[in-house]
């Protein structure tokens, strides 16, 4: 099974709570960070979060696998995840713990049709 994985940002009502607030607010994109798991023909598999801001998209997946056993239940060895340039912190977390298929794009090329 292949799954994609990305954290995104969503505007939610401002907080009561400060605490909460100020860790979950990320400044430069003035959102919340959650993380959202796919198969690859569209389904949702599950939604994770809020983050807090300071966490990147490896910081966030590898709490997912080592917190959920559930999502961990869904992955066998061999299984491949397509994942962005964020995740670069963790590929060898992934393939090594979890024995996953990582499949990453090497750079970021633009494409603009005129």
């Amino acid at each position: 099974m292949a799954f994609v994985a990305d954290a995104t940002y969503t505007y939610i009502d401002k907080s009561a709570n400060n605490d909460f607030q100020r860790l979950t607010y990320n400044k430069q994109k003035k959102r919340l960070k959650p993380m959202t798991i796919c198969s690859t023909d569209g389904r949702i598999v599950d939604f994770y979060g809020l983050y807090v801001a300071v966490n990147n998209d490896a910081t966030i997946l590898t709490h997912v696998l080592d917190s959920n056993d559930d999502f961990k239940a869904l992955i066998r060895e061999g299984d491949i995840f397509l994942l962005d340039r964020g995740f670069r912190d963790c590929v060898k977390e992934l393939s090594q713990k979890y024995q996953i298929q990582l499949q990453m794009p090497t750079c970021n090329i633009n494409l603009f049709l005129y």
